[in-house]
């Protein structure tokens, strides 16, 4: 009887202090929803289509960002601070997960915690109010020791002990993604200029040439290899040749002078014309 009334007396303590704090915000709470993005660089420029939005290539890492968003825009989304340590992640062969499959698990300790947006922390939790707020930190994998074949795999973010759930509230999330090898020469290409352009954009610059150097040597004519080592120039001061190389890649994909490339997105005049464009745009603001 008395641990009975201690358990009711701890039930009301804290349904009143939720009520409190509820009617403080002026909104409900709610259970943070997990979110998965993939940051791939995305562009096949020599390869077959691309069977899934994203495609990641051998020798290139597969990065992504695991979440918190708020599922219920109505609420305000609450998680323990400590909520990636209560994430399960996992790939799965597929586009989509059978019930019954078993996944490469994943873990992932994050180096640091980022956001999109307000997120306020208050007592041990997070909370976020608004779709656009987030809160998210970035994983990535060596793909041959996840021991990854050519394929179709889903991504997968669960909070631990739970199943996904359909509907619109759901608290889970999972992203395709295509996966292949670079034995084939177009798919070496592609995969070389993939990890060129992540050098670029992280500082690497010696990485960044030398993926690049490895494209010229066997297509000269690569826009996109040259529009890399333009840039990497500009960051390196030589003006000169970042500009050659800019103005020439802009020449190349403007007149279509490399047979070999089958960029999908090239192929819309709007967007062969943006390309250009900015690779100009960039050479002028140079200034040399």
């Amino acid at each position: 009887m008395n641990r009975l009334l201690r358990t009711c007396a701890c039930i009301v303590v804290v349904t009143g202090f939720l009520e409190a704090w509820v009617t403080g915000q002026g909104a409900a709470v709610s259970q943070a929803g997990l979110y998965l993005r993939l940051a791939p660089i995305g562009f096949i420029d020599y390869g077959m289509p691309a069977r899934s939005e994203v495609v990641f290539i051998e020798g290139e890492p597969l990065v992504f960002e695991v979440g918190i968003r708020n599922a219920r825009p109505d609420t305000i989304a609450m998680a323990d601070e400590n909520w990636p340590a209560m994430v399960d992640l996992a790939i799965y062969e597929g586009r989509r997960r059978a019930a019954d499959s078993t996944g490469i698990p994943l873990t992932c300790a994050p180096a640091s915690m980022q956001q999109e947006g307000t997120v306020r922390h208050e007592n041990g939790r997070v909370s976020v109010n608004e779709p656009s707020d987030h809160q998210f930190f970035r994983c990535s994998f060596n793909s041959q020791e996840l021991g990854l074949q050519p394929g179709l795999y889903n991504l997968q973010a669960v909070w631990k002990g739970t199943a996904p759930t359909p509907g619109p509230f759901r608290l889970h999330d999972s992203i395709a993604f295509e996966f292949r090898s670079a034995i084939a020469d177009d798919d070496r290409a592609d995969g070389l200029l993939h990890r060129a352009q992540r050098a670029l954009s992280e500082g690497r610059l010696s990485e960044a040439e030398s993926a690049v150097a490895e494209v010229l040597r066997t297509r000269p004519s690569s826009a996109r290899a040259l529009a890399i080592r333009g840039a990497a120039f500009a960051r390196r001061g030589d003006c000169v040749r970042a500009v050659n190389d800019l103005n020439r890649a802009a020449n190349i994909l403007e007149n279509a002078g490399d047979a070999a490339e089958r960029n999908v997105q090239f192929r819309d005049p709007a967007q062969r014309r943006r390309a250009t464009q900015a690779w100009r745009d960039q050479a002028r603001r140079l200034g040399c």
